[in-house]
């Protein structure tokens, strides 16, 4: 078995297309994803594809301890395991008075 196979972009369509292979993965972006999805009907497909998911600081944050807690942990999990499975966020935002309620349940 592979998990990561690193090839040349003139080679990834035949290997998609290779019989002996039952299952293709794929991480990247929604073009792509789509036209791997519509080469292979007949293969189980999995598709992770460019999402943008956002962490929110809600604005009961607000202290420099509560921030720099958010910040680290934004900073550490967004990257944590990079590309190798669904990242808590790629981007973030920062609220200021645009949502309603407490964030710390």
């Amino acid at each position: 078995m592979f998990s990561v196979l690193p090839l040349p972009n003139e080679r990834a369509a035949e290997l998609v297309a290779d019989p002996r292979l039952p299952v293709v993965s794929f991480t990247g972006s929604g073009p792509v994803g789509a036209a791997i999805r519509r080469s292979v009907p007949d293969k189980h497909v999995t598709l992770e594809l460019g999402g943008n998911a956002a962490a929110v600081i809600c604005e009961d944050w607000n202290s420099d301890e509560d921030l720099t807690f958010a910040a680290h942990r934004i900073a550490t999990f967004s990257n944590y395991q990079a590309g190798s499975r669904a990242s808590p966020c790629s981007g973030c935002t920062c609220t200021s008075g645009s949502m309603t309620g407490s964030c710390r349940g």
